[in-house]
């Protein structure tokens, strides 16, 4: 028994829309919701450093003695 598949069918997975189609005017397609394209995840920025829970930073100065 042979197998068919037309350009319609997908085998059961679902394909979406980039995070950003909205905002960034993305066209691509990505196989996990609400996930961004490979694309705009070069383009995008690195995220800022994200600081420990329960560490402060501090100023340490040199005292002259």
């Amino acid at each position: 028994m042979a197998l068919n598949f037309s350009s319609s069918d997908s085998a059961g997975y679902y394909r979406y829309r980039c995070r950003n189609f909205y905002t960034h005017n993305c066209g691509n397609w990505v196989w996990m919701n609400n996930s961004a394209c490979a694309e705009c995840v070069v383009r995008s920025p690195p995220p800022p450093p994200i600081a420990k829970p329960g560490v402060l930073p501090f100023l340490y100065t040199k005292f002259k003695g």
